[in-house]
């Protein structure tokens, strides 16, 4: 049987993951683990990154102007999508660029599928593994 974990990330981060391109998660820790994540929507938000990280607000921006009059939703204390941690690797000056930060471990996900609906959730800090409910129905999702 396979295993999913569940990654909490503060809002935007959770959103440029399942909907902005996001292949990178920045962490200051490596990881021996590969195999499927749910990405979780923790319930705090990172202010300072929808205002000043440049591929956010970027993101943010080429969002409104696909979707002109609608407001941006970001859902939190919530699984908003599913992927694949495929490789984990030591930050070099240039890489994984933009999202990808100097000095810090890349994780890197594949295979993002982003919920038609988020599922409420609780979360947990850390890389956690999910129960088979709602476990099996991310599974299911993924390619």
């Amino acid at each position: 049987m396979t295993v999913i974990r569940s990654l909490t990330l503060r809002q935007p981060w959770a959103w440029s993951v399942v909907a902005a391109g996001k292949r990178t998660e920045n962490r200051s820790r490596a990881t021996t683990y590969r195999g499927p994540i749910a990405i979780h929507a923790g319930l705090r938000v990172d202010d300072i990154a929808l205002q000043t990280f440049p591929a956010v607000v970027a993101a943010v921006r080429a969002w409104r102007e696909e979707h002109p009059g609608q407001r941006l939703v970001l859902p939190s204390g919530a699984i908003v999508g599913v992927a694949r941690l495929a490789s984990v690797h030591e930050a070099t000056a240039d890489c994984c660029r933009p999202w990808g930060e100097r000095l810090i471990y890349h994780w890197v996900l594949e295979d993002v599928v982003p919920l038609p609906e988020p599922i409420p959730w609780r979360g947990t800090l850390g890389l956690r593994k999910l129960p088979a409910d709602p476990g099996d129905q991310l599974l299911a999702l993924l390619p």
